[in-house]
């Protein structure tokens, strides 16, 4: 009897053995299923990550930008003062800095992702991405739901486009219409002036008496790449810069310097006579006489000086006028042989109340012809 209850114990123990063996392989089995259906869904999780697409494309972005279509964006857009090669080196230039991506967040929906693409602080470009809905062949049950609800699907490139109108620039300027702009080497035409007949400031005065005085115009040019090179040229085609402390007198020539002296010889002797008129310490038609060699007939400055002599009155009392110096101030030619002269002038009487000297800033306006110089007007300034 002992002996039957050893192997019964014995057997047992096999049986036990064995089903804890099977056990153990059933478990493997399932957890190696487990991990391999975790290995699976992770390698489809990886294939529909964005970023990696995204790194990617930026890596060939940076390698080769002109195969992306970026030549074919600038051939497309206006540059009509440059030309594409011009332009594609102005934007090359530019893209040498860190070129990243960001997310743009209002052009997002299930199975679309937008990127701007970035330079510095300007915007450059766009890249669209879109999902593959497509499930994998080799996967099933569990896993394909899984993949199905949780839309695994790889991502990849749909389009992209770029844009360079930030890159833009615009110039305007103001100049003598006799002047020619160079810009970038290509000169500005009729088709680039915005304004027009805009007078010089130191002649504003005159417009409406003289027609033919110079005026200047307004050019403006748009899409400009990059960085602006501007050439001038005056009316005889000699480079020059413009001043911005001067004001217009810097566009007017000077005068040569004989005809300085015969304006200052004049005006020296105009001076003296019409302060002398002024003070009124003689016979008034004598005084006007003297004067009138100097005056234009006709003129306004003939009307005022005739309105004087009527009426005067006697009431002014000078005597022994004395005429002091006259400074030639400035000397701005106007169109027909017209010439502004400004000149600072001073004399002496003596008055009840003793000797009393007056300085006066004349502005004379006087028509120089065949050595004949003669005033229409003069006014204090």
């Amino acid at each position: 009897m002992a002996t039957m209850k050893k192997r019964k114990k014995k057997t047992g123990a096999l049986v036990y053995a064995l089903f804890l063996t099977l056990w153990i392989a059933v478990l493997a089995l399932l957890a190696w299923s487990a991990l391999k259906l975790v290995w699976r869904y992770a390698e489809y999780y990886e294939k529909a990550e964005i970023g990696p697409v995204m790194d990617r494309y930026m890596e060939t972005l940076e390698q080769d930008m002109w195969d992306h279509g970026i030549a074919d964006t600038i051939a497309n857009m206006p540059h009509e003062f440059q030309t594409d090669e011009e332009c594609a080196q102005v934007v090359k230039k530019i893209l040498t800095d860190d070129i990243r991506y960001s997310r743009n967040a209002g052009k997002q929906s299930e199975g679309l992702a937008v990127y701007d693409l970035l330079c510095g602080n300007s915007k450059f470009g766009r890249v669209t991405l879109t999902q593959e809905e497509v499930l994998p062949e080799d996967a099933s049950g569990i896993l394909l739901k899984r993949i199905e609800q949780d839309r695994l699907y790889p991502w990849h490139v749909e389009s992209e486009e770029f844009f360079f109108e930030g890159l833009y620039t615009s110039y305007q300027i103001t100049v003598p219409e006799e002047y020619t702009v160079l810009l970038n080497g290509h000169e500005l035409t009729e088709e680039n002036i915005i304004e027009t007949d805009i007078p010089y400031d130191v002649l504003a005065a005159y417009y409406d008496e003289y027609a033919d005085l110079p005026t200047k115009v307004t050019y403006k040019a748009d899409n400009i790449f990059g960085s602006v090179d501007v050439q001038l040229l005056d009316g005889n085609g000699n480079e020059t810069q413009i001043d911005p402390d001067r004001d217009d007198s810097q566009f007017i020539e000077t005068p040569s310097q004989e005809t300085i002296d015969r304006l200052y010889e004049f005006a020296y002797a105009f001076s003296s006579r019409y302060l002398e008129f002024s003070a009124g310490t003689g016979d008034m038609q004598y005084l006007y006489d003297q004067l009138v060699p100097y005056i234009e007939p006709g003129s306004e400055l003939e009307s005022r000086m005739r309105g004087t002599i009527e009426g005067y009155a006697g009431w002014q009392h000078n005597q022994h006028f004395r005429f002091g110096t006259c400074t030639l101030n400035n000397v701005t030619p106007l169109a027909g042989g017209y010439y502004v002269v400004e000149v600072s002038a001073n004399a002496s009487c003596v008055q009840p109340i003793g000797t009393v000297t007056v300085e006066r800033d004349l502005r004379i306006l006087c028509r120089y012809l065949e050595d004949d110089v003669r005033a229409f007007s003069v006014e204090d300034y």
